[in-house]
């Protein structure tokens, strides 16, 4: 198990500037990774502003069909359908506080 947080998430400040970060996590072939993630991030319709987006297939461009936008604040998780994920987060200055996130290779 591993945890990565977004840069002053553990201080509870909020984002100076806009804070985008990029996780790549590969795990052995035949295995799921486990995410596991609590977010503080500004709560828009459709997640338009602040976000954290998660692919499960390991696909660079973040297609809809397989992966998931969380955005509000609360407990999150996600099993993936392969041995890859995919995790990418944008936070507004003055808005959000960011992620921290936990994974377990299955």
């Amino acid at each position: 198990t591993n945890f990565f947080t977004t840069p002053g998430f553990l201080s509870s400040q909020l984002h100076s500037s806009l804070t985008q970060c990029e996780w790549w996590i590969v795990a052995p072939v035949g295995r799921k990774i486990l995410i596991q993630m609590y977010i503080i991030t500004y709560y828009t319709p459709g997640c338009i502003l602040d976000y954290v987006l998660v692919n499960g297939n390991g696909k660079k461009t973040y297609p809809s069909s397989s992966s998931y936008i969380f955005c509000g604040t609360g407990f999150k998780s996600v099993i993936t359908s392969s041995n890859m994920a995919l995790i990418a987060y944008s936070g507004s200055p003055g808005l959000s506080n960011g992620i921290v996130f936990m994974y377990t290779v299955l």
